[in-house]
């Protein structure tokens, strides 16, 4: 997997649109397989072509991204919208951006997650009451956003502000009251804290 650039780029080495998605390239490409299922990690690379396509017309269309946050954010969105269209031709029930996070978030949480905020969903019994109809009630959809970003893509939170245009201190504080969102939730549902995996 490479991103395209321009036959006098590749010669001269000096095309500043296939530098910056040279430098995307390995975080756009964790961000699309961690949003596919396990079974359509193949597909990786599809998506990954698809989306520099766009940021191709974009750059000729729009001009080119002030920053590499700027054309990070571009490559996502891009490829957010394809593969919410890959989930409409599935007939998934719930296909709007942000199921895209939650289900990152899904994929994800584990009990014994490094992460906090993983740790906690994984701790959710999701018995009574699926944890993706849970989590839209829990934690909004910047919240989730964000969580997912960080806790799953692992990106640095002064990144994540660049890319979603908003201040390193409003993405600390949405990551900040998603845990205390979630410890709460705990605390009062002690019956359902215990484990998202089945007893032994």
């Amino acid at each position: 997997m490479f991103p395209p650039t321009t036959e006098g780029g590749r010669r001269e080495g000096k095309d500043p649109m296939a530098a910056m998605l040279r430098d995307c390239w390995v975080e756009l490409a964790a961000y699309i397989r961690n949003r596919l299922d396990p079974h359509e990690h193949h597909e990786t690379e599809m998506f990954m072509q698809e989306a520099a396509v766009d940021f191709v017309n974009a750059w000729y269309g729009k001009g080119p991204p002030r920053t590499r946050n700027d054309a990070i954010a571009r490559l996502k969105a891009s490829a957010k919208k394809d593969l919410l269209n890959h989930w409409a031709k599935q007939e998934r029930r719930r296909t709007s951006p942000y199921a895209i996070d939650d289900q990152v978030l899904l994929n994800h949480a584990h009990p014994d997650s490094e992460d906090e905020v993983l740790a906690l969903l994984g701790r959710i019994d999701c018995q009574r009451l699926g944890l993706n109809e849970l989590l839209p009630r829990l934690l909004t959809e910047r919240q989730r956003e964000i969580v997912a970003a960080v806790a799953v893509d692992e990106v640095a939170k002064k990144d994540v502000a660049d890319q979603l245009g908003v201040s390193l201190r409003s993405v600390q504080k949405h990551y900040a009251n998603a845990l205390e969102r979630l410890r709460t939730h705990l605390e009062s549902e002690p019956a359902q804290g215990t484990s998202r995996e089945n007893p032994a």
